[in-house]
């Protein structure tokens, strides 16, 4: 059993999507930055006495080998990484390469969309099944699929509230004139966003405002 090392911690970036469409990727490339929520909680740590490690996958889209390489060589006890809705299936995928390498790491999910996930390593995931019906198919963790119902509700109940809360929310005039002006900066940003979904569309069917 390798014994690790609880002084040291790994936080991620990820990118939320496919590495291979990243370079192609102007919105990516303008919008670099430092991840400063990272750099602040990596600080605070460091003051703390620990030692924390950032990986970008933002600023370096093929960041899996300085991941296991970091793994392999540091041996942390934990990995914390940032969770937006468009980054939650790399997270996931982050954290499984880390529990591959390092069954005991603890998994620590942090960002807007961190809200009630069960991921593996973390201390929910070990009894999940008590708290109510729980479907283990990552694919479907995407804010559209519910696949943990809690004791005391039903399916039916929990998509009419949610149904009821997104029909709200995305139809007030500031979102829709969000939408209206990414669109604007990056005309091809619905076209990256069904293909990293994996629906097939007709590229004739481009449109530029």
């Amino acid at each position: 059993m390798t014994t690790l090392n609880a002084k040291n911690i790994l936080l991620v970036h990820p990118l939320g999507y496919r590495t291979e469409a990243a370079g192609r990727d102007i919105s990516r490339m303008a919008n670099i930055m430092p991840p400063l929520g990272l750099a602040s909680i990596a600080a605070f740590l460091k003051k703390q006495g620990n030692d924390a490690a950032i990986i970008d996958y933002y600023a370096r889209p093929d960041s899996d080998r300085l991941v296991r390489d970091y793994l392999l060589t540091e041996q942390p006890a934990f990995i914390g990484v940032s969770c937006t809705t468009s980054s939650f299936l790399d997270a996931v995928r982050i954290i499984k390469i880390a529990k591959s390498i390092l069954p005991d790491i603890q998994a620590v999910l942090g960002g807007p969309h961190a809200k009630f996930t069960p991921f593996p390593g973390s201390p929910i995931y070990q009894n999940i099944h008590e708290l109510g019906e729980f479907d283990e198919d990552w694919e479907k963790m995407d804010c559209m699929h519910f696949q943990f119902i809690p004791k005391g509700m039903t399916k039916e109940q929990m998509e009419e509230l949610f149904q009821k809360f997104y029909k709200t929310h995305f139809m007030r005039p500031k979102v829709l004139l969000g939408y209206a002006a990414m669109v604007w900066r990056s005309p091809d940003s619905w076209l990256r966003f069904l293909e990293n979904k994996g629906v097939d569309y007709d590229s004739s069917l481009s449109f530029y405002l």
